[in-house]
C-alpha cells in the first residue's frame, strides 16, 4: 500500500507540473516529450491492467486513460 501511495503522489505531482505548461507556447521538444508521456503512460495503464488479470472493465479503463490524457494535455483533440 505504501508503494501505491507513493505512485499516486508522483502522478499527482506530475499532473500539477504538466497543468502549469502552456501548450500554445511550448517548444517542439517539450511537445514531443508530452506526446511520449501520453502514449507511454497509456500503454503502461494497459500493461498494468493485463498484469492484474483485467481487474476492471475495458470501457472503464478506456475512460480512465482518456480522462488522464485530458488532464495532461487538455487542449489536444483526442477524437
Amino acid at each position: 500500500e505504501l508503494l501505491e501511495d507513493i505512485e499516486k503522489e508522483v502522478l499527482n505531482q506530475t499532473f500539477q507540473n504538466l497543468k502549469a505548461l502552456d501548450m500554445e507556447t511550448a517548444d517542439t521538444n517539450t511537445k514531443q516529450h508530452l506526446y511520449s508521456f501520453v502514449i507511454l503512460g497509456s500503454l503502461s495503464f494497459i500493461i498494468d491492467w493485463i498484469n492484474r488479470d483485467f481487474n476492471v472493465l475495458a470501457n472503464k479503463l478506456a475512460g480512465i486513460i482518456y480522462h488522464t490524457c485530458q488532464q495532461v494535455v487538455p487542449s489536444w483533440d483526442y477524437t
